[in-house]
């Protein structure tokens, strides 16, 4: 079994905060996702996974993907 990668975790992982949200339908934006991992990133506990920063404009629209696949 191959590693996922950068890309693959941290999409699972807003696959998995949407799925598990309040906020189910609701686009956002690069800023919005930014302020999200950054806040996400200080409230983890110690070896929890969270994606980068840096890959904020991806995951934003992989979120509102998601939010097109699977609307409120």
């Amino acid at each position: 079994m191959r590693n996922p990668s950068e890309l693959e975790k941290a999409k699972q992982y807003i696959a998995d905060v949407y799925h598990c949200s309040d906020d189910w339908g609701q686009k956002i934006t690069v800023t919005d996702m930014i302020v999200n991992l950054t806040y996400w990133s200080h409230d983890k506990c110690e070896g929890d996974y969270v994606p980068p920063v840096s890959l904020a404009p991806i995951l934003a629209i992989y979120w509102n993907e998601l939010c097109d696949l699977y609307p409120n």
